[in-house]
């Protein structure tokens, strides 16, 4: 199931807290109850954490790399140092989070140029033009699928490489856990408002419906940028 950044920020919270609760020692000579086995959890829990949630090829996931290929599970002193290193690595993480600080170039610029398109969109609705608002709104929206499945490594193309219906793409992704099951049963009668605009059945859609797509795509965008 796609987490929200809420939920996310709350799952890092736990490591975060446990760190805190065992009283890691500053200096590893400095007399301390940690036990090895604490260590050895702890070290787990933080490396599964950034894991799970640094973004592939960003500086978190490599320095995870960096501790991980280095690590020495026999013995304290490195066992201190990597999970001081750790708490920092996913601390950092939270920050990049909680501030939205994890949105590529590529997706803010994919998000502004939709926008627009939206705002073309709106501008026709506020005309009366329920028609091409509709066209518009449908050709952002399979757009954007195709980027979604570009960012998760699902192939856009069938095996004879003819490109993959809107409709088959909606299934990968809901298929693979990018966003549930209520997301996808919105999406699909978004693409069929989108089909009966295209194949001129104006009269299967009020502009009422236009409207509640477009603020929904709007929102399905700002939570899945692609």
């Amino acid at each position: 199931m796609q987490l929200n950044k809420q939920e996310i920020v709350k799952r890092i919270d736990v490591g975060l807290k446990r760190y805190s609760d065992l009283k890691i020692p500053l200096d590893i000579y400095y007399k301390s109850r940690i036990s090895h086995n604490e260590y050895l959890e702890l070290h787990s829990l933080l490396s599964d954490l950034i894991d799970r949630y640094a973004p592939n090829n960003s500086s978190y996931a490599i320095n995870l790399s960096t501790i991980f290929n280095n690590r020495k599970l026999d013995d304290d002193a490195q066992l201190w140092k990597d999970v001081h290193s750790l708490y920092g690595i996913l601390s950092a993480l939270r920050v990049a989070y909680d501030k939205n600080l994890l949105q590529s170039i590529e997706e803010l610029i994919h998000g502004d140029v939709f926008q627009d398109f939206l705002e073309m969109a709106e501008y026709l609705l506020q005309d009366n033009s329920k028609d091409p608002a509709a066209m518009l709104i449908g050709c952002v929206l399979e757009e954007h699928l195709r980027k979604l499945c570009q960012k998760h490594n699902i192939s856009i193309v069938k095996d004879d490489n003819s490109p993959k219906k809107a409709s088959t793409l909606n299934d990968d992704l809901a298929g693979a856990d990018i966003y549930n099951k209520g997301d996808q049963k919105s999406i699909v009668a978004w693409l069929d408002l989108r089909n009966n605009a295209v194949h001129g059945k104006f009269g299967e859609y009020q502009i009422e419906k236009v409207e509640l797509t477009l603020l929904g795509l709007r929102d399905f965008i700002s939570r899945y940028p692609a």
